[in-house]
């Protein structure tokens, strides 16, 4: 009697640690498996000719630039739509000086890029020198070619795509306003520096699905702390 229970004993055991190992290789597929699919999502993209019959005066980057040539600030655009929206870390005055004193008022800026179907929100935090942007994602998500060529020059369409790394980009760009320094959002991008700027992105997906639903950005103001001298 003792030999029998002490086999199904060893037999439960085993049962046990096959389903344990079953439940672990299933649970990595899953997991690796929803990567993949994130990472194809916008894994390829080819450049294609484009051409352009804006003029620098039309352009919403030229024009975005010129506005705000004297400040240390970034903007975002949704190009398909020529949308701009500003990260305006730094304040300044109606004369164009940088207003250094105590700002406890938190800015908010909240706005639809496509209607309903993509938003934005701008936090941002001019005494500690950060900024929150949460962008949700909708049907155009993805840049175009063909939608951006109306809204900006070439000269700009060309700068933008210097590094887009063959990966299919968002419709989502950074804008440097004192150095015109552009940066492409696309889905392998964690983290990227413009001058004075540390900029975090974080995709998320909702809840039971594998789509990129959103992309949160931290920005960070850090310029130099030391000068060369």
């Amino acid at each position: 009697m003792g030999k029998k229970l002490s086999k199904y004993k060893s037999l439960w055991l085993l049962c046990l640690v096959l389903f344990v190992v079953f439940i672990s290789f299933m649970f990595g597929y899953l997991i690796s498996n929803k990567n993949s699919i994130n990472e194809q999502k916008h894994e390829t993209w080819k450049e294609t000719d484009f051409y352009s019959e804006i003029t620098r005066e039309d352009c919403i980057i030229c024009k975005t630039k010129q506005m705000h040539s004297n400040e240390n600030n970034l903007g975002i655009f949704f190009l398909n739509d020529g949308t701009a929206y500003q990260i305006g870390i730094n304040k300044y005055d109606d004369h164009g000086r940088l207003v250094e004193k105590e700002d406890t008022y938190s800015q908010m800026l909240t706005g639809p890029a496509y209607g309903e179907s993509m938003s934005i929100q701008i936090n941002t935090n001019r005494d500690r020198g950060y900024a929150t942007v949460d962008i949700g994602l909708g049907d155009n998500e993805n840049f175009d070619i063909d939608k951006v060529s109306g809204n900006c020059c070439e000269e700009c369409i060309a700068q933008m795509m210097d590094d887009y790394y063959s990966v299919q980009p968002y419709d989502i760009l950074i804008l440097n306003y004192s150095t015109g320094d552009m940066q492409l959002i696309t889905s392998r991008i964690r983290s990227f520096t413009m001058d004075d700027y540390y900029v975090s992105c974080e995709q998320r997906t909702k809840k039971g699905e594998d789509e990129i639903s959103e992309i949160d950005l931290l920005i960070f103001f850090c310029p130099k702390r030391f000068s060369d001298k």
